[in-house]
């Protein structure tokens, strides 16, 4: 086996991207959308595979389908293409953790390990700040995958009163399994790289909040799309410097003139054109993984394991 299959089979569960079934936000959107249609998003079936599976699980001691969700979710990053004798050992590694957190033996493992393990990469990898993530983006990624994977990130509904300020009408919980927190994971490893959207430091992302917010006091009733368009303008804004910069309000506003014109949503201001140069620096920060030391990337994902809560 040469060393670039060498490198793709140990770092598969977390480091390397690159996979054809990358996502975005955006198609995530058209997907919900389409879950319950005669004709689904091709885009939408390893996600629809990954939850039949967990679907299946019947307690703790149904360890055959447990075994099928770990494959489900190792194929999702995999596609099949590395040697089972390489995925092995971190599937069984994940079993006996999904079980012992089935039966009560282990306790969820909290979205602050996801943050801790991008912290550890991004030190390892040498990457920017905006290849870092905070809990708030974990949350919100297992907001936007919960409804296509209601099986494996169990979505909680709510009545109005509760509705919680993302205008969602569910939430889910604090903490997850070992399977759904490799699989969440895993798929924000591959926003970072692919999803220009998911390239912003932390206290951008506090700074866009804000400025959403402030919306709502200025009596701007924008729906829930509606501040999802503004948000990816913003960050668009952040991405592109040298193209022309509007306020929250300003963009708002043109949202609110397009309501009437949903075959024109996709406004100049939301398309983003060439690539950004925070884009193109995670291709190069990605392509450099593949060039670690074996050992390094044993040692590399070993540990992201263990940071996120998954004993050997």
């Amino acid at each position: 086996m040469n060393k670039s299959l060498m490198i793709v089979s140990i770092l598969a569960l977390f480091v390397l991207g690159g996979l054809t079934i990358g996502v975005t936000q955006r198609w995530l959107v058209s997907a919900q959308s389409q879950k319950n249609t005669d004709v689904p998003n091709p885009r939408l079936k390893p996600y629809l595979q990954v939850d039949e599976k967990a679907r299946a699980v019947n307690g703790p001691d149904d360890e055959g389908a447990i075994r099928d969700l770990a494959d489900a979710v190792l194929q999702f990053f995999t596609e099949n293409k590395v040697p089972s004798v390489f995925v092995g050992p971190y599937k069984e590694r994940l079993v006996r953790s999904e079980i012992s957190y089935r039966s009560g033996q282990k306790v969820g493992i909290p979205e602050k390990n996801i943050v801790r393990v991008f912290d550890e990469l991004a030190q390892a990898l040498n990457a920017p700040e905006y290849a870092r993530t905070d809990e708030e983006e974990v949350r919100e990624t297992r907001l936007a995958i919960s409804p296509i994977t209601p099986h494996l990130i169990v979505p909680q509904y709510l009545d109005a009163e509760e509705r919680s300020s993302t205008g969602l009408p569910y939430t889910v919980t604090s903490t997850m399994s070992p399977l759904e927190a490799v699989f969440v994971t895993r798929f924000l490893i591959m926003q970072k790289e692919i999803n220009e959207s998911s390239q912003i430091t932390p206290d951008e992302r506090a700074e866009i909040k804000i400025r959403i917010n402030k919306l709502a006091e200025a009596e701007f009733h924008l729906t829930p799309q509606e501040r999802g368009e503004v948000r990816t303008a913003l960050i668009k804004q952040i991405l592109h410097p040298e193209k022309t910069q509007l306020s929250a309000e300003e963009l708002a506003q043109q949202v609110q003139q397009q309501r009437d014109q949903p075959k024109y949503r996709a406004s100049v201001y939301l398309v983003a054109g060439s690539s950004s140069s925070r884009y193109n620096k995670m291709q190069d920060l990605f392509r450099r993984a593949y060039t670690m030391k074996p050992s390094d990337a044993i040692a590399l994902t070993n540990r992201s394991l263990e940071l996120l809560g998954i004993e050997k």
